[in-house]
């Protein structure tokens, strides 16, 4: 006799080499049923139902139909949430461009700030630079003065 537990691991080494790695949930709820085995394929859902030697096949076809009942219904909540993550995605992108033009903004107001700031850093270096000269000038006249008015001229 082949019970479900005997069918599980051959069928997913099945369902790997066919679909490649795929994720698999096992024992899913689905409305009033239940399925053995959802797949997760690009595009699509896919539900297995086991039978084995031990089950009757008395339920099966309102099982079907449950689970294609629920299959639309899930299929259309995914698409009403893709649509909401769309519309996120939109608004969250406009916010980020809003962000990165201030960004900007800030960034041509920081290189203007600081323009000023050398500039005002350099005058008086250059102030300072003028007024020593001056003196060293100043210095210079009085110590010919001196020496003149020593010499009698």
């Amino acid at each position: 006799m082949l019970y479900d537990r005997d069918i599980r691991e051959p069928l997913f080494d099945y369902l790997e080499e066919r679909y490649g790695k795929v994720r698999v949930i096992e024992e899913k709820q689905m409305g009033r049923s239940r399925a053995d085995i959802v797949m997760v394929l690009p595009g699509e859902l896919a539900g297995i139902e086991i039978k084995s030697d031990a089950d009757t096949y008395a339920r099966l076809e309102r099982q079907v139909k449950e689970l294609q009942r629920q299959n639309g219904e899930d299929h259309k909540e995914i698409r009403d949430r893709l649509s909401r993550a769309e519309m996120t995605n939109a608004v969250q992108n406009e916010r980020y461009d809003a962000i990165l033009g201030k960004l900007e903004e800030l960034s041509r107001k920081h290189d203007g700030l600081t323009r000023k700031l050398e500039e005002l850093e350099a005058k008086p270096g250059r102030r300072w630079e003028s007024l020593a000269e001056k003196a060293v000038w100043a210095v210079y006249a009085a110590v010919i003065a001196f020496l003149l008015g020593g010499m009698g001229l």
